[in-house]
């Protein structure tokens, strides 16, 4: 029995023993870290794609597909803007005059600013497809490549001078994409520099001394610049010469200087900034007893020229000028004229290029058109 119970408490002993191994405890095992996934690499930017256009001195620039706004770095490429594609500018250079919005709609007055030359800015404004400059007098290439590096936008220069309008336009409208407005605006333009064109003016000796005055009192002549080509495309000879090859460059005078200048027309754009169109400085001249000795007051050739919502002389060189140049040639020569109806010439420009259809009073408020009576007692 004793040896019994000495065998079972060895089998007990030997299962305690067994059982203590059993429950040793074994290291803990590290916890498994989920690895992070490797950074996805930022994709490099598809380049938005381009087409080349050559402007009018010869560079070649990098345009946007599709064009969607449009800037001008002056007042000339902003008219010419505007009238080609009105929907796709982004503003004017300077705040518009009174004078200037009564031919301009509600929906464009209140565009914003954004300087003339060098000193364009966008700002906070919205940053144009493509900006553009009429001239390389205006504009020369280096000026518009540190223009272009500055914005990183595109910077285009168009033809210059009247002669040239159509041809500007249609690069305008290629690089814009509006091609067949384009061809609409340019065939318009060349028949009206056909008009004028085709009339046989007489010779220099006894063609009229012009006077193109500017400012207030018409005190003022440009030196040079699209006035002066006017005159001359138009049949005149510039009552003031100059040497001075600076449209920029005001020539002043007196009023002694004019009378002693005694041109045989004037006309008269008087400040248009200031409130003074062209037909209230002609009045100035017309009602002003000291100028009563001049041959241009004494025939009543005192003629104020239009400026809304453009010039149609100068400052800015705008579109207008096609048909700025009709009407002053019809003043000049109104014999040569006769078959033309200048008030519907003037008004199929404005539904054309402006899309504003002038009644009969609206005209006689515009600009002055001489009736048949007045031609017949003229002659």
């Amino acid at each position: 029995m004793k040896r019994v119970l000495i065998i079972v408490m060895c089998v007990v002993l030997a299962s305690a023993a067994f059982l203590g191994c059993a429950q040793v405890e074994q290291p803990a095992q590290e916890e498994q870290q989920t690895p992070e996934p490797a950074p996805t690499p930022t994709p490099t930017p598809t380049p938005e794609p381009t087409r080349e256009f050559r402007d009018a001195a010869g560079r070649t620039v990098q345009l946007p597909m599709e064009v969607e706004s449009v800037m001008g770095v002056d007042e000339a490429a902003t008219s010419l803007v505007y009238t080609l594609c009105a929907e796709k500018l982004c503003g004017w250079n300077e705040e518009l005059t009174d004078i200037m919005k009564e031919q301009i709609p509600e929906e464009y007055r209140g565009l914003p600013v954004y300087g003339l030359y060098d000193g364009f800015e966008v700002g906070e404004n919205t940053l144009p497809d493509v900006v553009v400059c009429v001239g390389e007098t205006n504009m020369d290439s280096e000026r518009a490549d540190a223009l272009q590096e500055r914005l990183e936008v595109p910077v285009i220069i168009l033809t210059g001078g009247l002669q040239e309008l159509p041809q500007a336009y249609a690069m305008l409208a290629e690089a814009s994409g509006d091609e067949e407005r384009g061809k609409e605006l340019s065939a318009a333009v060349e028949r009206l520099l056909g008009v004028v064109q085709d009339m046989e003016i007489p010779g220099e000796e006894e063609r009229p001394s012009v006077y193109a005055a500017k400012e207030a009192d018409s005190l003022a002549v440009a030196a040079a610049g699209g006035g002066r080509e006017l005159v001359e495309l138009a049949g005149g000879v510039n009552a003031v010469e100059s040497a001075v090859d600076d449209k920029n460059k005001i020539l002043g005078m007196s009023l002694s200087e004019l009378i002693e200048l005694n041109p045989d027309v004037i006309f008269s754009s008087g400040q248009p900034g200031e409130g003074i169109d062209g037909q209230d400085a002609a009045w100035k001249i017309l009602d002003n007893p000291a100028y009563g000795t001049m041959d241009a007051v004494i025939g009543g050739r005192v003629y104020g020229v239009p400026s809304s919502p453009f010039p149609w002389l100068e400052a800015p060189e705008s579109p207008n000028r096609a048909i700025g140049l009709v009407w002053m040639a019809a003043l000049l020569y109104p014999e040569l004229y006769e078959g033309v109806n200048l008030g519907q010439e003037i008004k199929d420009f404005y539904a054309l290029f402006y899309g504003r259809e002038l009644s009969d009073s609206a005209l006689e408020e515009l600009v002055y058109v001489p009736t048949p009576e007045e031609e017949t007692e003229e002659e």
